[in-house]
Formats: C-alpha cells, sequence, structure tokens
C-alpha cells in the first residue's frame, strides 16, 4: 500500500496537481465505463434504440449545465492547500471534458443506430454515456454540502 502511495505521489509531483486532478477524472470514467461494459456484455444487454442516445443527451446537456454552474460557484479558492484545490479542479475539469464527450458521443451513436449499425460500439457509448452523466449529477449533488464545509475550514483557520 505504501508503494502504491509513494507512485502516486510521485505521479502528482511529474505531472503536477492540475494536470494529475484531469488525469484521475477522465480515468474515473473510463475504468467505471469498462466495468459496467463487462458487466453489459456478460450479461447480454440488448442493444440500445436511437432514442435512447437523444434522451440520455439531453439529460446530459441539462446535467452538464447545472454541472458548469456548481463547479464555477465553487471553484473559488477559500484558503488551504492550494495543491489539494488545483488538483480538485483538475479532476472536476476532466468530469466536466468527459461529460461532454458523452453529450457528441450520445448524438453521434443516435445517428449510428439509425443508420442501422449495432456492435459494441454502442453498447460501450451507452457505459461511457451512463457513467459521464451520473458522475456530473453526483457531483453536482454533492458540491453544495463541500462548498459549505470548505467555506467553514476556511473560516476556522489552520
Amino acid at each position: 500500500m505504501r508503494w502504491i502511495q509513494n507512485r502516486r505521489k510521485a505521479v502528482e509531483n511529474w505531472f503536477g496537481p492540475l494536470l494529475f486532478g484531469f488525469i484521475e477524472g477522465l480515468g474515473a470514467i473510463a475504468v467505471i465505463t469498462f466495468i459496467f461494459w463487462g458487466l453489459a456484455e456478460s450479461s447480454g444487454v440488448s442493444d440500445p434504440s436511437a432514442n435512447t442516445f437523444r434522451d440520455l443527451s439531453q439529460v446530459g446537456a441539462a446535467m452538464f449545465v447545472a454541472f458548469a454552474v456548481a463547479t464555477a460557484g465553487a471553484s473559488a479558492f477559500t484558503g488551504g492547500d492550494l495543491k489539494n484545490h488545483l488538483n480538485w479542479l483538475g479532476a472536476t475539469c476532466g468530469l466536466g471534458l468527459s461529460g461532454f464527450l458523452a453529450i457528441g458521443s450520445s448524438v453521434a451513436l443516435a445517428a449510428f443506430r439509425e443508420a442501422g449499425h449495432a456492435g459494441w460500439l454502442d453498447i460501450l457509448g451507452l457505459c461511457w454515456v451512463g457513467s459521464a452523466v451520473a458522475f456530473l449529477g453526483g457531483t453536482v449533488a454533492i458540491l453544495p454540502y463541500a462548498a459549505f464545509n470548505w467555506s467553514r475550514a476556511a473560516k476556522s483557520g489552520p
């Protein structure tokens, strides 16, 4: 366990806290996506329809706007450890980019399905879109509480 922590610190020092957080944000979505994809392939999930992807793109766009507003409000540095704050900003940017890619993927996969194509790509896309939208929604839901705790910690001082 200590070896993993030392490697993580070495990689974080090499990339810097902002880029490392960005990679963590994108990596979290990728890992969850591939886990869901493996589960979907092993359970024989049927191919999603074009309407499913269109609906997901609309939900994703709404979550993306809410995510942007929520993170803009919570991104102000209120004191404390700047390195942790930069890491959080990087992870938030990674989640935002994955959500943006999910919206675009969902629109593209709707056209892919309308053209009559089916295969592993639509299941993988469904897993990516579902993971990204779920992470965006979870971040929007938890940010008010997190921002409250951060402001309270900044007022109490070190």
